[in-house]
């Protein structure tokens, strides 16, 4: 029987029995790329999911005519659906429980990863740059000119901060989607794609966590994992910091939902529900 394939932005993904088979499809993938999976999955996961690469040839993608994408192909374990962290949190009576797991697993992975040796600087341009994208896109929206401005003096005024912190190497795309919850344990997966990604500072992982839990299951249980892992990690220039990352990212996912980046992401609902939270938030700052 023919696998089925199934195609996101990025990636194209068969399934097969236990295993999934990934072949990245963005031009932004090579061997180095691959090499970087297996090595986080290696530094996150007690039991690494990577369970091997391989060439097309040897795969089950041998029976697609894909025009483009990744020299090798990834495979790793399939988990269930159901033992996403997504699908637990916003069910489960008791959250803090994973809470305090996820915490302690990001502050220990971000401790002992590698640091990256960058300009004093490069916070604030990061910061830069994705503001700037937003203000090309927006500068008839009174609201979002406003936060952008809003945004860029806390960065001005927290500049002593920024300049002094450590860059490291991230989990780069961190999402309670793809955090599975299986054998009483955590287990990661979906790297950032780039390595620009997955080189910041820690705050942009703990502030990805801290956002989703504020949309999905409101402000005390996104307060409550950042308060566990400061309290872990002994970071505490994370509250200040936390509440800027958290604008940066809602910015870009406003840019990528009008469609600035791809005009296949332009998304009217998912803009209008990210402009609200972006509301919501930047009245912390």
């Amino acid at each position: 029987m023919t696998p089925q394939l199934l195609e996101t932005n990025n990636t194209h993904i068969i399934f097969r029995k236990s295993l999934v088979y990934k072949r990245f499809t963005s031009g932004n993938f090579d061997a180095r790329t691959i090499k970087d999976f297996v090595l986080l999955d290696k530094k996150l996961n007690e039991e690494p999911l990577i369970v091997r690469t391989e060439k097309i040839a040897n795969s089950p993608f041998k029976s697609f005519q894909t025009a483009k994408g990744s020299a090798r192909i990834l495979v790793q374990k399939r988990l269930p659906e159901r033992s996403k962290l997504s699908a637990i949190i916003t069910k489960t009576k008791k959250p803090d429980h994973y809470l305090s797991l996820l915490a302690n697993d990001l502050s220990s992975f971000h401790s002992n990863s590698k640091k990256i040796a960058a300009p004093s600087n490069y916070i604030s341009v990061l910061f830069s740059n994705d503001i700037e994208i937003v203000v090309r896109g927006s500068s008839s929206d009174p609201v979002l000119s406003a936060i952008t401005t809003k945004l860029q003096n806390a960065v001005i005024a927290k500049k002593h901060i920024l300049e002094t912190r450590e860059i490291r190497e991230l989990h780069g795309d961190v999402s309670l989607e793809n955090i599975f919850y299986v054998k009483n344990k955590l287990a990661y997966t979906d790297f950032g794609h780039r390595v620009k990604y997955r080189t910041d500072d820690i705050s942009k992982d703990v502030a990805n966590i801290y956002l989703e839990l504020k949309a999905y299951c409101g402000s005390n249980l996104a307060k409550n994992f950042l308060k566990k892992y400061i309290e872990l990690s002994g970071d505490t220039k994370l509250s200040v910091l936390v509440p800027l990352y958290t604008l940066r990212i809602l910015l870009v996912k406003v840019a990528v939902y009008q469609g600035h980046y791809d005009k296949e992401h332009k998304n009217s609902i998912k803009l209008a529900k990210n402009i609200k939270l972006l509301k919501d938030l930047s009245k912390n700052i």
